[in-house]
């Protein structure tokens, strides 16, 4: 008896395996039975499948929940979601009340929803699936479902689309109509134009007609002029004469005057001992980097270097290097010789002192300040120890003072000092004052330094007043380079006699 149990049994299944193998549906699959009396399975309609489309941590589409709870699930939907946004609220296993509470859920997401669409009316939820039951055909159904499928895809209503294809076609409608206005006005004022064109011609010809009158009038009071023109002419070629001997004389009392300040004018090969010392420092710490001071040193070293001083190039001088810097220059000055000092990076004044720090420096106190620093008087003492009897001092290192935190006492751009006797100071701005460090190669100051350095038989005070016109005036008054100090004689770094 129990063999022939199981051979019904397999029969069945044999059946209804067939049976559902035609419409791609499984026994246990679960379905929707329509209005109309007609059914299908869940897993037939791919919305019904879509992943996400449940909010849940335990089911994530349709046909998850009705699988698992075929028995006491609900989903309400959003009524037309041609008209208005779309939302669901899925419920599941409330005993038959599934609906119930669907229905109210779903209400709520769209009252949501529809603080975006302020303008939608009538929207509301109804119940699509009721425990595998719906309330429409199978072609109202799907209609349904394929107007849900619409508004995920495009993110709005149909209805709300359509309405906004309308308001674009009535923006592309009045720009047409704006850009028609704009011609024809664009056409009147051309009309206008050749009318304004015309009409000016017509007065320049008339003004051309008065001054051909006034020419024949002027050419006629020349022919009268003419006469006693020829009467001067005489007289003019003797004064003319005597003119160009006076103007003979003239030159040349000029030209012995330039030879005479030319004598007296001295370059760099009147001394035998030529030494220079350029320092650039780039590379700070931080944001505190300057990009050209290093690039500005290696310029005035290659000019210097031109000239035939011995170059001492130091870039990015470090706290260790300073003593060893100092000292060879100070092997390489000698009495009565030339020496050329050129900085370039941040400066900062302490008591009226002006110091150099080294990229390196961690300057906490004002009393790290001198030994993490270049001080200038250590260079200015090390000229007056041997007796240079020349002394050019070119300072670009008034830039802000980024260890401002470290006292009071530090402050931002250069202190003002007495030059000492045969020393010329330039500073790349007023003393106290502070420079920008230039968006080019070069910095604002260096870069005019280096386009007047070579100008022939210009006196080096001459080149300074240059060097701070142009700079003046290619920062419009927001830095002015300054210069003191007293030269025993004139010099310039180029004289061609």
């Amino acid at each position: 008896m129990r063999r022939w149990f199981h051979i019904l049994c397999l029969l069945w299944l044999g059946g209804s395996t067939g049976a559902f193998a035609q419409t791609s549906c499984g026994f246990f699959d679960p379905k929707i039975r329509f209005a109309d009396g007609s059914s299908a399975c869940i897993s037939a309609f791919p919305l019904l499948n879509r992943p996400g489309l449940i909010s849940s941590t335990e089911f994530g589409d349709v046909h998850s929940v009705a699988r698992t709870h075929a028995s006491s699930y609900a989903l309400a939907v959003t009524a037309k979601p041609n008209q208005c946004p779309f939302v669901q609220f899925t419920a599941w296993n409330w005993s038959g009340h599934d609906a119930a509470t669907a229905l109210p859920g779903c209400e709520k997401r769209l009252t949501e929803a529809l603080s975006q669409y302020p303008h939608l009316k009538d929207c509301r939820c109804d119940v699509l699936i009721d425990s595998g039951r719906t309330t429409l055909s199978r072609g109202q159904f799907e209609e349904r479902l394929k107007q849900i499928e619409q508004f995920l895809a495009e993110g709005v209503p149909a209805e709300e689309s359509k309405r906004k294809l309308a308001e674009r076609q009535q923006r592309e409608n009045e720009a047409q109509r704006l850009a028609l206005a704009q011609r024809q006005a664009a056409e009147e004022k051309r009309i206008a134009d050749e009318r304004q064109k015309e009409k000016e011609r017509v007065d320049n010809e008339l003004k051309l007609s008065k001054a051909v009158e006034a020419e024949r009038e002027r050419v006629a009071a020349a022919e009268r002029l003419r006469a006693e023109e020829r009467r001067r002419i005489e007289d003019s070629a003797r004064l003319e004469k005597e003119l160009a001997a006076l103007r003979e004389k003239l030159q040349e009392a000029d030209r012995a005057r330039r030879q005479a300040s030319l004598a007296n004018l001295a370059d760099p090969s009147y001394f035998r001992n030529r030494v220079a010392l350029v320092i650039g420092n780039s590379a700070y710490a931080g944001t505190w980097a300057l990009r050209n001071p290093s690039n500005d040193a290696k310029a005035i070293a290659e000019r210097l270097n031109g000239l035939g001083f011995d170059v001492t190039l130091v870039t990015d001088l470090k706290v260790n290097e300073i003593g060893r810097t100092l000292a060879g220059i100070s092997q390489k000055l000698k009495p009565g010789g030339a020496f050329v000092f050129y900085y370039a990076g941040h400066g900062i004044q302490l008591r009226n002192e002006n110091y150099f720090p080294s990229v390196d420096a961690d300057i906490k106190t004002q009393f790290d300040l001198p030994t993490q620093s270049l001080a200038l008087q250590q260079v200015l003492n090390l000229a007056d120890e041997v007796k240079s009897e020349l002394r050019i001092i070119m300072l670009d290192a008034c830039r802000n003072n980024p260890w401002m935190v470290a006292s009071r006492s530090l402050a931002g751009g250069l202190a003002k000092i007495e030059a000492p006797k045969g020393t010329l100071i330039s500073y790349a701005t007023r003393p106290g004052s502070v420079a920008e460090d230039g968006v080019g190669q070069n910095g604002l100051y260096t870069g005019m330094l280096l386009k007047h350095l070579l100008t022939p038989n210009l006196p080096i005070e001459s080149m300074f007043k240059r060097v701070a016109r142009d700079v003046e005036e290619a920062s419009r008054g927001q830095q002015e380079p300054w210069h003191e100090g007293n030269l025993r004689g004139e010099f310039a770094f180029v004289v061609n006699r």
